[in-house]
């Protein structure tokens, strides 16, 4: 029998009204640690869905350079100081599938891949984790290793010397929702779409306090996606599955007559394709770990 949206659906959201001041809208997703939350009104009708993205275009308008200077008064935030330092990082060599469990046990979208010397090679995503598992389902293409589904387009790569204004612009410029932070093609760190928002949560929380700065009358409805993609609960796994695969759409809105029931991420379809072919998402993989610091602990350890 062919699972469709409603058998995998996430059903409890945080959702957010249109009428929501913009910045409460940032502070919700910030707060509730979540990449996106749909727009719905009073009867929940779906309006449109409220991103990371759309987080990061009230940011740049809201804030110049001066707005984005270190709270130490050491001038402007650069990534190098916003950048996560501790990394779990893939080998080349390494099971794709393995790969995908592993991002799936410890709840991560991504990793970067590098060789012995901890050059960067590529990424390996969510978004190439469904090549790898739908290829598996559909097409029955056999295992293989990162290096053959990894992305290692140099646009990703940034210095630790840029500012936090140029890494949000790329975020919004780009469909990447990490950047490796590389010195001399070395992997010093990585720096996300999370990062730049935590970032400026501080100021979020300023500008509310103090009822000030322009963006106190602008209202989630005006910074929505409200072209996102949906689909209905009747919508097969292999269509869901094309969609991901074929659009830079890291969710999609699940409606009945228009109105929100449900959610599917990326996320989510892997764990379902994860579980058609058997392949629990075992914690026992290894991939490598390094951090700046000598004895630092891998994450959740």
């Amino acid at each position: 029998m062919t699972r469709i949206a409603k058998d995998i659906m996430v059903t409890k959201l945080v959702t957010l009204e249109p009428e929501t001041p913009v910045l409460l809208g940032i502070q919700k997703l910030i707060r509730s640690n979540i990449k996106g939350a749909p727009v719905v009104d009073r009867d929940r009708n779906y309006l449109g869905i409220f991103t990371e993205r759309c987080c990061l275009n009230v940011l740049t308008r809201l804030l110049d350079r001066r707005g984005w200077a270190h709270p130490a008064g050491a001038g402007p935030v650069t990534c190098g100081d916003i950048m996560t330092r501790k990394l779990w990082t893939l080998s080349p060599q390494m099971d794709a599938f393995d790969a995908v469990n592993f991002l799936l046990a410890h709840r991560i979208s991504g990793a970067p891949v590098v060789d012995s010397e901890r050059r960067f090679l590529g990424v390996f995503s969510e978004s190439r984790s469904m090549r790898v598992l739908i290829g598996a389902i559909y097409d029955s293409l056999p295992g293989a290793e990162v290096r053959s589904y990894m992305d290692g387009n140099p646009e990703r790569l940034v210095s630790e010397e840029i500012g936090i204004q140029e890494i949000a612009n790329r975020f919004l410029t780009r469909p990447y929702r990490r950047l490796p932070v590389v010195r001399d093609r070395r992997v010093l760190g990585q720096v996300s779409r999370q990062d730049v928002l935590s970032q400026a949560s501080a100021l979020v929380d300023a500008l509310l306090k103090a009822n000030e700065g322009s963006g106190r009358s602008w209202t989630v409805s005006a910074f929505m996606d409200s072209r996102a993609r949906t689909i209905d609960e009747s919508t097969d796994l292999f269509s869901i599955a094309g969609i991901f695969r074929e659009t830079s759409r890291r969710r999609l809105p699940v409606l009945q007559d228009e109105r929100l029931v449900g959610q599917i991420t990326r996320k989510t379809l892997l764990r379902a394709a994860n579980n058609v072919l058997n392949r629990p998402a075992a914690k026992a993989v290894q991939p490598l770990y390094f951090a700046s610091v000598p004895d630092a602990s891998p994450p959740g350890a």
